[in-house]
């Protein structure tokens, strides 16, 4: 993660009129915390602009489900339910880019190799019931359950 003060993406309401509250991103090189100029990357695979931008569209293309979720606290690295399903969504993305590193909750920890695959994930009972509980709720999560060849990818094992 980087040092920078307000350097993470999030999603934030600037105006309370607005159906979908903006996503923020300010990428910034890490070891000066000044701005990225155009081409320049995060060195944190943890926290690349494009994985950061997936997770925090995430939060941005359902407003209505945010709050709901939040409430729900998981007790572990993901914080909550929320955060556990933009973070299962992130490391979908960066399964079918191919990345071998995914993250292992809302913070710096990474997935131990035996989850980072949907079988494994979903062996994990803690985990599966999650899955199936937003599958069952969320139409994004419909939605990507549809999508099959994906290494880790558990919302496809969830119908």
């Amino acid at each position: 993660m980087s040092k920078c003060f307000a350097d993470e993406a999030h999603v934030s309401r600037t105006n309370p009129d607005d159906k979908v509250p903006p996503v923020k991103v300010n990428p910034r090189d890490p070891s000066t915390c000044k701005p990225l100029k155009a081409g320049g990357a995060e060195t944190d695979p943890q926290n690349e602009l494009d994985t950061s931008l997936v997770h925090e569209m995430t939060h941005g293309v359902r407003p209505k489900s945010v709050p709901l979720w939040k409430k729900i606290q998981t007790g572990d690295p993901w914080e909550d339910f929320e955060e556990f399903f933009a973070t299962t969504v992130e490391n979908i993305y960066k399964s079918e880019r191919g990345d071998l590193v995914l993250r292992g909750g809302h913070d710096a920890s990474i997935l131990s190799h035996d989850l980072a695959t949907s079988e494994g994930f979903m062996k994990d009972s803690t985990l599966r019931a999650r899955i199936q509980k937003l599958h069952k709720a969320e139409p994004l999560a419909q939605r990507l359950g549809r999508l099959k060849g994906i290494k880790f990818n558990p919302f496809a094992l969830a119908a």
